[in-house]
């Protein structure tokens, strides 16, 4: 009660009685602000779907124009086919690169006594081009693996 919170003396009938006042003074506080919250969420709702209206409400129109379809309009809609690809469906291997070592390209033109470098060793050395055998590494385009 309103005396026991506030420690000012003891809890009396009176002290009882007033804050049974004030229970039923603020339910209907509380009732009267819950009719007010309603009713502007009810506004807002409103004022929402005005703006933007549901898909539904959107076709009604299209819809309604259905009815009026014949035989031969219905038959001409095309069947629904699913014409997203699946990963299934893809052959991911082949789409893969996987760069060829050094050392692979290397044996094979050792074996085959091809020279795999289109300037033979005549150019100068840039810095960042050596392999760590020595080796000149050819730049973009030097390599005909196909």
């Amino acid at each position: 009660g309103i005396n026991a919170e506030y420690g000012s003396g003891p809890y009396d009938k009176e002290d009882e009685e007033a804050d049974k006042i004030y229970d039923r003074v603020d339910e209907r506080m509380d009732e009267r602000r819950k009719a007010r919250r309603e009713e502007r969420l009810k506004e807002e709702i409103k004022r929402y779907r005005i703006e933007k209206p549901k898909i539904q409400q959107q076709f009604e129109d299209i819809k309604r124009e259905l009815s009026s379809m014949n035989d031969y309009d219905w038959d001409a809609i095309p069947e629904v086919t699913n014409m997203t690809r699946t990963k299934k469906n893809k052959n991911t291997r082949a789409e893969r690169f996987t760069p060829v070592p050094d050392s692979v390209i290397e044996r094979m033109a050792y074996q085959s006594g091809h020279n795999t470098y289109a300037d033979s060793g005549t150019a100068s050395v840039m810095l960042g081009t050596a392999t760590s055998l020595g080796l000149k590494t050819p730049a973009p385009g030097e390599l005909d693996l196909l």
